[in-house]
């Protein structure tokens, strides 16, 4: 689960508005080199927050 966090957490400081922003974005190297290791879907990372939220 930390890499969802920490990609909603850069998602944030890069003042990316949504999360298709971050899906559109998913080929950036800077999400890889940043999580080490591929970027969490758009949909992982909404259902992730969604379940916290509950």
């Amino acid at each position: 689960m930390r890499p969802v966090f920490t990609a909603a957490f850069l998602m944030v400081l890069a003042r990316l508005g949504s999360l298709h922003a971050l899906e559109q974005d998913k080929g950036n190297p800077f999400w890889h080199r940043r999580l080490e290791r591929p970027l969490p879907g758009a949909d992982t990372i909404g259902r992730v927050f969604a379940w916290r939220k509950g």
